[in-house]
């Protein structure tokens, strides 16, 4: 069985990619829960550049990650979910009115 070790151009292009600036902005952070039981929640939005430095279009996403705090959990009490369901209501109403026409 041979297996190259060499990238194609597909894999090159994407990895080349990931070497030109990126800038990520927090439009919006909203903490639910505490302490050990927490999650924070974010609207990001990752401004990137070609590697001669034209601008690439925004990606936008929801970020769900685990607060410095949390001991590395990202996890809510059940009593929580109505405030994340709050929560990503409020970042969706921001990113549609940033999005729509």
């Amino acid at each position: 069985m041979n297996i190259s070790t060499s990238p194609s151009p597909d894999v090159e292009a994407i990895l080349a990619e990931l070497d030109t600036p990126t800038e990520i902005t927090n439009v919006t952070t909203r903490i639910i829960g505490s302490g050990y039981q927490s999650l924070e929640v974010a609207l990001e939005r990752i401004d990137r550049q070609t590697a001669d430095g034209a601008a690439l279009p925004p990606a936008v996403s929801v970020l769900f990650d685990a607060p410095p705090y949390s001991g590395g959990n990202a996890e809510i009490h059940p009593s929580e979910i109505p405030a994340l369901i709050d929560a990503l209501t409020e970042i969706h109403q921001q990113w549609r009115a940033a999005h729509s026409g």
